[in-house]
């Protein structure tokens, strides 16, 4: 017999061996496993012998005077197997009983979490609300200076945005004319309006576009130069037609754009140069205020997303006990 077919059968007959005796190799010996599942299925065994021993004893019933010997160990056995099934039954509702209470428990855990999170979410958002309104009336506060350095009118506003994702939104705007230093859109495209145009080439100027009094004029314009339709023309608040727009830079690198509007004609004109004057002394505080307002929104839109997730993932788990 070649010996290749020799080690395989001794192999096979060591393993057999080795689970058994002191040394065995695996950690539960082949009678604990039996122990084991006879202690599982004890009182279905005893169901399985007394059935037997009846069955045994009902044979000898007419050759045997001792068969109500094994109908009483039979009985027996079937006593003891109902009795053990009826408490087996019982720890079995107790587990379960202990199983719907941690259940429970899980839930209030999770709806208690969820309730928690909401309540700090909402201090949360306060808090930035108040970081935000604190932060645009600082920027307001310098936009009142310059506008007030400029002795500019009523017709007359200046706002500052900043440029996020590719898009403006808008930081904080001042005008001595309530209706104009209304906010209605915080965001803006980058690539449309004077807005566009200054951010691109760092300053622009207009002077050229109409009054609103010549209404078609001035819809011809804003279409020509910006590219706005007649409907977007007409929803403007303010019907602006000279424009300042300013660039402003952190690093060298354009991070926004102060932008000032007037309804007058001749507004460049009489404020260009003092308009960039003011702009170069105030550089460096309207920049600070881009870069903070910048992490202030960045931070905001991270806790935002935060809270979300998380109300999510305690929705689902909620869902999956359920």
């Amino acid at each position: 017999m070649p010996e290749s077919d020799v080690i395989p059968e001794y192999s096979a007959l060591k393993n057999a061996f080795n689970k058994f005796g002191y040394f065995r190799t695996s950690k539960e010996g082949f009678f604990e496993k039996i122990g084991s599942l006879l202690d599982r299925t004890m009182y279905i065994f005893l169901y399985v012998v007394a059935t037997l021993v009846f069955s045994i004893s009902c044979a000898f019933v007419s050759s045997n005077n001792n068969w109500w010997l094994g109908i009483g160990v039979g009985s027996l056995f079937l006593i003891l197997a109902a009795i053990g099934n009826h408490f087996d039954m019982e720890r079995s509702k107790e587990e379960n009983s202990e199983i719907k209470k941690k259940l429970e428990m899980e839930k209030v855990k999770v709806r208690k979490a969820g309730e928690e999170s909401e309540r700090t979410g909402i201090k949360l958002q306060e808090t930035n609300l108040k970081l935000i309104e604190t932060h645009e009336q600082l920027v307001i506060s310098i936009l009142k200076s310059i506008f007030k350095n400029l002795e500019l009118d009523t017709y007359t506003r200046v706002s500052i945005y900043f440029e996020e994702c590719g898009q403006f939104l808008i930081l904080g705007r001042y005008s001595q004319n309530p209706k104009f230093k209304e906010i209605h859109t915080r965001v803006f495209p980058i690539n449309k309006g004077a807005l566009s145009k200054a951010w691109e080439h760092g300053q622009y100027y207009d002077d050229e576009c109409c009054s609103y009094d010549d209404k078609s004029g001035y819809e011809h314009y804003q279409k020509q130069k910006f590219d706005y339709d007649q409907e977007q023309t007409e929803s403007l608040t303010m019907k602006s037609c000279e424009y300042v727009g300013v660039a402003l830079t952190h690093i060298d690198e354009h991070i926004g754009v102060i932008l000032f509007k007037s309804e007058n004609k001749e507004f460049v004109n009489k404020q260009r140069d003092g308009i960039l004057e003011q702009v170069a002394n105030y550089h460096t505080q309207l920049s600070d205020r881009i870069v903070s307002g910048k992490l202030i929104h960045s931070e905001t839109q991270s806790t935002k997303d935060v809270d979300e997730e998380f109300m999510l993932t305690m929705l689902i788990q909620s869902e999956v006990q359920l």
